[in-house]
């Protein structure tokens, strides 16, 4: 076999390893199109972590007791974070849970912190 066929059978083979690992590796139309992904997007996660949550969504349909039909789609990160899609009728919310206890609400960083007791609601003897 002549060198010049051989190194067009290994770059034939080279471009068909690269187009499979890419198919394979590559988020899909549907992922992109999803506002969960979207959302993680906007959040700062890497493309990894997005398609990892992606491909572990637990999904909980429910009603609410007023017949609002629900559904919160849950995706648990390798690291530890929880990111949840909540639909209640036409409201939308993202909330993410970090591994280190932070919560964020639609981007935002819920702050949680201990609150003095309301003197006007407390028990006189």
């Amino acid at each position: 076999m002549k060198k010049g066929k051989i190194t067009a059978i290994l770059l034939v083979l080279i471009i068909l390893a690269m187009t499979v690992f890419a198919g394979c590796a590559g988020e899909t139309d549907e992922m992109k199109n999803d506002p969960l992904y979207q959302h993680m997007e906007e959040m700062g996660y890497k493309a990894r972590e997005i398609k990892e949550a992606m491909t572990n969504i637990e999904v909980t349909e429910y009603t609410t007791s007023n017949g609002t039909p629900s559904t919160v789609r849950t995706a648990k990160l390798s690291n530890g974070d929880e990111v949840n899609h909540i639909v209640e009728g036409d409201i939308e919310n993202f909330m993410i849970v970090k591994e280190n206890g932070d919560i964020y609400l639609d981007g935002n960083k819920i702050d949680i912190s201990p609150s003095a007791p309301d003197r006007d609601n407390i028990p006189k003897d």
